[in-house]
């Protein structure tokens, strides 16, 4: 794509930033989809779309978004993992 410039944006998974593209979402009340597919490599705790799929929020990344969401509805998520 001409004129296209990878940011800290362009990353789904780059939730550590302040600026990604769910808190942009949720800013705008616009909504957002995770979609996270195992990657080649990757053991089967990774992913939710990948088959066999794997529901449990079991990985680091999956954890990370699904915190993100906690503080953002003020959940308390307590010792849940």
């Amino acid at each position: 794509m001409n004129g296209f410039r990878r940011t800290a944006q362009s990353d789904p998974f780059n939730i550590e930033v302040p600026d990604n593209h769910f808190t942009s979402a949720v800013s705008e009340y616009a909504g957002w989809g995770y979609f996270d597919f195992r990657r080649r490599g990757e053991g089967f705790a990774e992913g939710f779309q990948s088959m066999p799929a794997n529901w449990a929020i079991s990985s680091p990344r999956k954890r990370c978004v699904f915190q993100l969401l906690a503080e953002i509805t003020g959940a308390d998520v307590g010792s849940a993992r």
